[in-house]
This record gives C-alpha cells, sequence and structure tokens, in this order.
C-alpha cells in the first residue's frame, strides 16, 4: 500500500530547500566523490547512497565509541560528512543523503518507521529512518538497507581527543658547555697569590627594617596566589570526581548537567536550575552545549532509562561543552573562571511564592503587564 501511494502520479512539486551554508561544501565533496560519470539527479543519489553504505561504519555510541555523538545538528552532519569513516545510525546516513538530493535540487523528506518482532512490541532496536525523494512526477522511496551500514559493521576506535603534536615547541637540548662563573676569577686569584677564600673575612650586614616588611609584603601575594588557584582546582575536580563516580546511571547523567551549569556561573552567566537544560543551551548557544542538553535529557526522562555507557557518554559532551564556553578565552578571564567561587557558594533560593525563572523573567512580566488582572471564583 506504501509503495502504491509513493508510486502514484503527484500534479504538485514541492519546493526544494536551500542547503545550510555550513554543510553545502562537505556535501558537494560527498556527491562529487560519489558519482563516477554523469546521469540523471536520482541515479546520481543513489550512488552516493550506495558510497555511504560502502565506506560509513554503524553506531549507537556504546561502550567504547562515546566520542560518537547522537543527533543531526548542522555541526554534527558536517563532522560526519567530512570524516573519512562516517559512523552514526539512521539518524545521520538519512539526513545525510536527504542533504544530498536537496544539493541535487530533489525535494526530499525523512519518515520514520519500526519493523517490530513477532510479538508485535515496538522496541528502540526496530525502529529506522529512510528517505523519500520526490524526482518531479512521484515520491520514490530509499529504504534504509541502501544506504545505512549494516548494524555489525563497528567503526573503528577513536582516540578521546587528538592533539596537534605539530604545534609543540621544540625544546633545545642542555648546552654541555657549563657557563662562567664569578668563582673561575677567585680561583685563579687563589693558585696565584696563595690566599684562600677562606681567610677572608665575612661580614654579614643585616637588612634594614623597612626593606623586610617590604619583602614581606610581596612575598605573601606572590607565594599565595598560585597556592590558593592550585586549592579550588583540587576542589573542583574532586566535586567533579564525586558527581561522575556515585549514584545511578541517570543520577550521574543529571550531575554532568549540574558541573556544566556550575562552569557556566563560575564564567559570569546567569543561569539557574530552574531553566530547562535546552533553554540553558540556547540562551548561552553553542552546538556541544546543546547536543549535551538533548543527552542528558534522553538519559533522565527516555523511556529506555540510563546506562553506564549513557552516562560516560554524557559526560563526554559535557567536557566538549565546557571546553567550547572557555574556548577563545584569554588565559584571565581563564583564570578568572578556575578561582571563582560562584559555583562553591550556594544559590540565592527561591522566594515562597515561586517566582518565573531569569529566562522566563521578562516574558512573564509582559504578559502580566499587557493583560488586565482577572477574578476568579471558587465555589
Amino acid at each position: 500500500m506504501l509503495d502504491e501511494q509513493l508510486g502514484a502520479p503527484d500534479t504538485g512539486v514541492p519546493a526544494t530547500p536551500p542547503v545550510d551554508p555550513t554543510l553545502a561544501q562537505p556535501v558537494a565533496r560527498l556527491v562529487a566523490a560519489s558519482v563516477a560519470g554523469g546521469g540523471d539527479p536520482m541515479t546520481q543519489l543513489r550512488s552516493v547512497a550506495t558510497r555511504l553504505r560502502t565506506i560509513g561504519a554503524y553506531s549507537d555510541g556504546g561502550t567504547g565509541e562515546e566520542t560518537i555523538l547522537p543527533g543531526h545538528s548542522s555541526g554534527r552532519l558536517a563532522s560526519f560528512v567530512s570524516e573519512a569513516e562516517p559512523a552514526g545510525n539512521d539518524e545521520q546516513f538519512a539526513a545525510t543523503l536527504a542533504l544530498s538530493a536537496a544539493y541535487l535540487g530533489m525535494p526530499a523528506r525523512i519518515v520514520l518507521g519500526a519493523v517490530p518482532a513477532s510479538d508485535g512490541v515496538v522496541r528502540g532496536s526496530d525502529v529506522r529512518a529512510w528517505v523519500e525523494v520526490h524526482d518531479g512526477t512521484r515520491w520514490q522511496l530509499i529504504a534504509p538497507d541502501e544506504f545505512v551500514p549494516p548494524r555489525d559493521k563497528a567503526p573503528k576506535p577513536r582516540a578521546v581527543l587528538e592533539q596537534d603534536r605539530s604545534r609543540a615547541a621544540a625544546v633545545p637540548p642542555p648546552t654541555a658547555q657549563r657557563p662562567p662563573s664569578s668563582e673561575d676569577g677567585f680561583t685563579l686569584d687563589e693558585s696565584a697569590s696563595g690566599r684562600s677564600r677562606t681567610s677572608a673575612p665575612e661580614v654579614s650586614t643585616p637588612l634594614p627594617l623597612w626593606v623586610r616588611v617590604t619583602l614581606a609584603g610581596v612575598a605573601v601575594p606572590v607565594l599565595g596566589l598560585p597556592l590558593w588557584t592550585g586549592l579550588l582546582v583540587l576542589v573542583k575536580g574532586l566535586r567533579r570526581l564525586v558527581r561522575r563516580r556515585r549514584g545511578a546511571p541517570a543520577a550521574r547523567a543529571a550531575a554532568a548537567w549540574d558541573d556544566v551549569l556550575d562552569s557556566l556561573r563560575d564564567a559570569g552567566y546567569a543561569v539557574s536550575r530552574r531553566d530547562t537544560r535546552r533553554e540553558v543551551a540556547k540562551v548561552v548557544g553553542g552546538a556541544a552545549l546543546l547536543d549535551t542538553a538533548r543527552a542528558v535529557d534522553g538519559a533522565v526522562f527516555g523511556p529506555a532509562g540510563a546506562n553506564d555507557a549513557t552516562a560516560e557518554r554524557t559526560w563526554a559532551l559535557a567536557g566538549r561543552a565546557r571546553h567550547e564556553v572557555a574556548e577563545g578565552r584569554s588565559r584571565r578571564e581563564r583564570w578568572r573562571r578556575a578561582v571563582s567561587l560562584t559555583s562553591l557558594l550556594p544559590a540565592r533560593r527561591a522566594t515562597a511564592g515561586r517566582t518565573p525563572s531569569g529566562i522566563h523573567a521578562a516574558r512573564v512580566g509582559d504578559a502580566s503587564s499587557a493583560t488586565a488582572p482577572e477574578t476568579v471564583l471558587v465555589g
């Protein structure tokens, strides 16, 4: 029945949406690498589907694959298309194929469905995504088995953080020759005149009081500042370690978001735990922060629950979000965030009557000023 509906002629041709500018070049390179010769757009699109299935790998971000992120945001798809071995599940492969269809000038849409087992129960592993493409006359279906790699084709191991060793400064080896010392000249004089250094009387001159007071006043902040910085960094590191290891997987995943909120508070952002995670991510901005909010929401409120792999993935995303917030900041700003006491102090408690969060305060205020008060009688 579905094939008959898709194969029926369609007089109205839908409009083709433009490809996001950040994805235009990666998608263009993918299409160029997939299409060997000419052909109509549908033939070229099926070549792209074949290439994705051939070079790609399937992953749901399980144990050992925490660096393979979920979602289909612009940042996630840009890195997915640019990888030599794209790794993901139906969500990323279907979105990439739909973008390729739009690049080739054909309207496309992604459809979600499920093929349940004989017991009729739909599980997460039963859900699939396929692409429907309009060729100018009718909608044509491209099944997931045409562009998604087999589920037993695991990706190659990847490093969590890769550092560019080419940027490391080259440290020269120590010189083998000892630099001249003031003792050298004294030794020559000693051999010539027979006088030794011990024969010279030692005269000790005590420093004036004002000099000693000045040196003490300077030494206290110079020595105390590094000690204070190290102490705060140690306390925050221990707090992060306890959050990451204590409690059930769902509690550890939620603690990853608490750690991100503390980093935002130390950075000066006016965030509150009363705001939803996605609200905070949209206000602060950043693809990694939004991916972290979605992952924590899925671990805490998702139907499948959370396990150890899910908790570790949320902490990996939280680390990327903290790195994204600190990226581009000066050393002085990073130091001020490291020694900030904001996250170590208790947040201001809400009043007895529930007040709107900081994100909704302006919106609620505008609504209350524009709407006249209404009296409601309760019988």
